[in-house]
Parts: C-alpha cells; structure tokens; sequence
C-alpha cells in the first residue's frame, strides 16, 4: 500500500473513543516517521501531522512516550520532530537527544519547546555550560562520547568550584585524628578583618613509598592522607613524573575537601635504588569578597542534578523496553547488554539522589541530627543481614550498645554508610565475610569496613575506578565508592582504601 492510501485509511479511522484517537495516533506516528523525503511535502503528510498535533493532548502520556521511544531511531523529519518538541520532555527525550548535532533544527525547536525541554536541548548543544564554567567539558578533545568517568570529573570540579565561591575551603581542616609522631606545623594565627580580601595558606609534608602510596604525613591528619595513592585522581602531568621516577612542582591535586599544590623529590635507598618521595603540599586560596553568593553553589548543585537525572531516566527506559523485548523479541547478547546498562543507570540514579541531599544540606533545607552509631545503622541492619544472607556471606555488625560513644550527624553519614556497606556485600561471594567496626579518636569517628576476599589484590585506583567491571560481577563497586569519597570530604571527613579495609572518616557531631 502506498504512503498516500495508508495515510488516508488511517484518517477514516473512528475518533471519538479515547482509546481510538490513541490507536489512530500511533498509527499516524509510525506512518509519518517512514515518511522519505518526496513525501514530506504532500498534502497527506501535511494533514497527518496536523492531526497527531491537534490530538496529542487527548492521548496518555505513556502511550505519547511509548510511540516517542518507538521511532527515535529512524530518520524523522523536522516537522515530525518539531511536533513532538512541543510535548513534555517525558516523551520527546529520546527523539531530541538524537539532534544534538543539527544547530539549525535545535534552533527551531527551541522556540515551540517547553521549558524542561528547552533546558534538554540547550544541554544537548552544549549552551548550559555558563553556570558552571570551571566544570570539565562534555566530550573528550577527541569527540568521543562523555564516559561515566568524564562525568566524576565534572560533579567533582563543580564541587570544589562551589566550596570555593562559598568560603567553605578556606576553612580550617580538623585537628588531627592521630597526632603526628613530631610537632605538627605552627598553626595559622587568627585573620583580622581588612577591607581587601585576605589569602591563607596551609602546608604539610608527607613521604610515601616507591609505588606512591602516602607512608608518612606531618602537619595534617594522618588518617585522612595515610595509604592514598598519588596517581588517584591525579593529572596527566603528576602521572607522568610518578611513572618516572621524576620530580614534580605545583601540582594541582584535591584532598581533605580541597584543593592543594603539591611538590615531591624522589629519595634513593642506600643502594642507590628509587625508594619514594618526600614532598610537601600547600593550599593558597583567595578569601571569597563579601558579595560573593553564598548560596549559589547549592543551587547550582541541584540544577546539575537535574541535568543528569532526566536524560538517565530516558536511557533507563530505553534499555527496559529492549530487555523487557515489548516492541519484539531481541537476541540474547542486546538484552544482556540492555540489563547492563538498566543495572549501571540505576547506580548512577542513586549517587544522582546523593548528590541532591548534599545540595540540600549546604542550601540549609535538611536539617542535620546527631544520632549514636548504632542508631544510625539500626534500619539499615535488617536489610544487610537479607542481601547477605542471600549472597551466603557472613557479615559481623556490633550490637547497638557498643557503638553509643560514636555520635555523628546522621542525614549524609547515613547514606554513606549504607552505600559502603551495600556496596562491599554485593561484591563478596560465598562463603566471605564483611562487616565494620568503629573507633572514635578526637572530633572524628572512623569507621572501616573489612573488604571481602573478592576484593583483595585491587588496588586504590582500581577499585576507585569508575568503571571497575570485573567479569560483570562487579558493576558500579568503583562509581559508589569514589562517589562516598567524595561526598564525605565535602561533610569534613574521607574514604582511605586499606589492604584490609575501607575506612569512613566523618567528624562528631558538636
């Protein structure tokens, strides 16, 4: 049948039920996005599309959605996509992320979508970045598609962006959990107010050993610096000096919620032989001025959540539709890799919802209650002792009583301690053990998680790496822990990968 006739028996199709102006609008979808470019300008294309416009709104959204994910691969036609960018942006993603590429048709788009989706294109095109101008780009210099780990980087370079807008790093990191073994650095004396604004400056030394990892720390808490590897989160420039041996200046490089340039010599042992470096590390950052908008980092925090949350909910369910097989069967290897994908998205959504209670605490809108230990982890022990139990692992929890000395603020820290704790039961297999242990020293709680025999022999920047995927079994273990470290730094404290163990360090609630 030729376009023309299907076009015209599909008009003649009754319309006045809801459920056949639904059918009859599909079925115009699926026609019209076939439609080649001859046919594009015949009056029955023309009549088609004014009625899939004129009868969207009497459709259901799921039905909108559904027809949307059915054609977003084809090579729609600019008229058909302009139809659907006046929808809502549950329906239109998965069409409009495909013309990311085409200016002049996000262009027109733009002007007949709705805000939600205006705010997809304008992302798509890589317009949004004004927010957020010292966060990593969206692609690699290569073109390549924006991986899990670009992504780390940018969350993390919009964090430390925003706590130094805020003020928030230059603030005075705790004392140490451990006091060092010699006198620590003078402390810096008080600031007097002056109208300029001021720049304070921190240093420690450190030494670590011939594989990078810190060995030694003065000036610093220990715990919090003590076992990270040097290349872990490091720049091109620091790797290369690491991996040869080589002395390195003013390197850029994070750590205790800031950021910090750091300097190491290389040390030989008494044969001559490359035994590690000793270096030092200061932080210089400018006082924020007093018009600085202490409150935009929050903000800005959870625009970027939104950002990210509905293009994953699109890609989610596009990778459900193809392992669910409801527009076909599909072969074995597509729905495996389609679960693969649902499984990753859904760890990402996760930390997505991590990232948005953080926000909200620096924004002041969750209020933050000290709670003991063993209160805080109470809810979450039914669920650890179910997983385990499943997996066939042994898990070791102190009873409440024990832990009522460890008293933390237990919004953030909840969440934490129940991803690391999830996290390290999901990736021991049977027959292996896991659970945590606490000890309180000073203003902070430390809190370490015994790793499971599946994880012995990785190392920090392996099972930090974003996408850690061993045999499958493995799948978002290094996104949730690089994202804990990451988050527990922004509330004061850190993740320290041990041989043995992970160890949360997070401050006592005042």
């Amino acid at each position: 049948m030729r376009f023309d006739d299907r076009i015209a028996t599909i008009l003649t199709l009754p319309g006045s039920d809801p459920h056949d102006v639904a059918v009859r609008w599909r079925q115009l979808v699926d026609v019209v996005s076939r439609a080649g470019p001859d046919e594009e300008a015949s009056a029955p294309f023309i009549a088609a599309l004014a009625v899939i416009r004129a009868d969207a709104d009497r459709v259901p959204l799921a039905a909108r959605a559904a027809a949307a994910r059915a054609i977003a691969g084809r090579p729609l036609s600019d008229d058909l996509i302009a139809v659907f960018a006046a929808d809502r942006l549950a329906v239109n993603a998965p069409i409009l992320a495909a013309v990311a590429d085409d200016a002049p048709l996000r262009e027109r788009l733009l002007k007949v979508a709705g805000s939600d989706t205006r705010r997809f294109l304008e992302t798509l095109g890589g317009e949004d970045e004004a927010p957020i101008a010292t966060a990593a780009p969206e692609s690699s210099a290569s073109g390549d598609p924006v991986s899990i780990q670009d992504m780390v980087n940018r969350i993390e370079g919009h964090l430390q962006a925003g706590r130094v807008a805020s003020g928030s790093a230059v603030s005075v990191p705790p004392d140490p959990i451990s006091p060092p073994d010699r006198a620590p650095a003078a402390k810096t004396r008080a600031a007097t107010p002056t109208p300029e604004p001021a720049v304070q400056t921190r240093r420690f030394e450190w030494a670590s050993d011939r594989h990078g990892e810190i060995m030694q720390v003065e000036g610093a808490p220990r715990a919090a610096l003590i076992g990270r590897d040097l290349s872990s989160g490091a720049p091109e420039k620091l790797r290369r000096a690491l991996a040869a041996n080589e002395a390195f200046t003013d390197i850029s490089l994070p750590a205790m919620g800031a950021d910090w340039r750091w300097s190491g010599t290389p040390v030989t042992d008494v044969e001559g032989n490359f035994a590690g470096y000793e270096g030092y590390a200061e932080r210089i950052v400018p006082a924020p001025s007093r018009e600085a908008p202490l409150k935009r980092d929050p903000q800005s925090l959870r625009e970027l959540v939104h950002e990210i949350r509905t293009p994953l909910n699109a890609i989610i369910g596009f990778a459900e539709i193809i392992d669910g097989e409801y527009l076909g069967p599909a072969e074995t290897p597509y729905r495996k890799r389609a679960a693969h994908i649902v499984a990753q998205s859904r760890i990402l959504l996760g930390a997505i919802e991590d990232l948005d209670f953080a926000a909200r605490l620096q924004a002041g809108q969750e209020d933050e209650k000290p709670a003991t230990l063993g209160e805080l982890i109470k809810p979450f022990k039914p669920v650890w002792k179910a997983a385990a139990k499943d997996r066939g692992v042994g898990l070791n929890v102190p009873k409440r009583k024990v832990m009522q000395d460890a008293v933390i603020d237990a919004g953030l820290a909840g969440r934490l301690i129940d991803r690391v704790m999830t996290s390290l039961i999901g990736a021991a297999e049977g027959a292996q053990h896991t659970g945590l242990q606490h000890d309180v020293e000073r203003d902070h709680v430390r809190i370490a998680f015994l790793r499971p025999d599946s994880l012995s022999g990785l190392a920090t920047n392996d099972l930090l790496d974003p996408a850690l995927d061993v045999d499958g079994k493995l799948v978002g273990l290094g996104f949730s822990l690089r994202l804990v470290r990451g988050l527990s730094r922004i509330a004061g404290g850190d993740l320290i990968v041990d041989p043995d163990a992970l160890i949360l360090i997070l401050p006592r609630a005042a």
